[in-house]
């Protein structure tokens, strides 16, 4: 009889169990957002600070090949490399990329989703060390290869 009413009771509690399902306490993740508020906070430009561009920017986080070009704009023998698109207007572009670029003028490959795809001659303006071994330049669009 006593085999029976252990039985029972083994039953009984694990009929218990099932029925209040076990909850880890939820870790508190306010730390880990005030952290990483504060890094985009650090990140994002003053909404205060006056733009000099005249163009609207666009996000392009795409691949973009490049490969130096010629005077006359034609493209170079040289290799050409990919760099990660920052920002695209209709007159410029902004790219991250690992290396210094020790040219002005390049051809740039920019391509979408939807199959379009064109080459541009450019001017590279500008380049700034970003750290970690990582670089971001832009430059202005001069005229369409393709």
């Amino acid at each position: 009889m006593a085999a029976i009413v252990t039985a029972s009771l083994v039953v009984a509690d694990l009929a218990a169990s099932v029925q209040k399902p076990c909850r880890a306490a939820a870790p508190d993740h306010r730390p880990c957002r005030d952290t990483i508020r504060r890094l985009v906070a650090s990140l994002a430009p003053s909404r205060s600070a006056t733009e000099r561009r005249g163009e609207r920017r666009f996000p392009f986080p795409y691949p973009v090949r490049i490969v130096r070009a010629e005077d006359d704009n034609s493209a170079t023998d040289d290799p050409a490399f990919t760099v990660i698109g920052k920002h695209l207007s209709e007159t410029g572009l902004g790219f991250y990329h690992e290396q210094p670029l020790p040219f002005r003028r390049v051809n740039v490959c920019l391509g979408s989703h939807a199959g379009l795809g064109v080459e541009i001659v450019m001017d590279l303006s500008w380049c700034r060390f970003i750290g970690q071994g990582w670089y971001v330049s832009g430059g202005r669009f001069i005229d369409v290869v393709k």
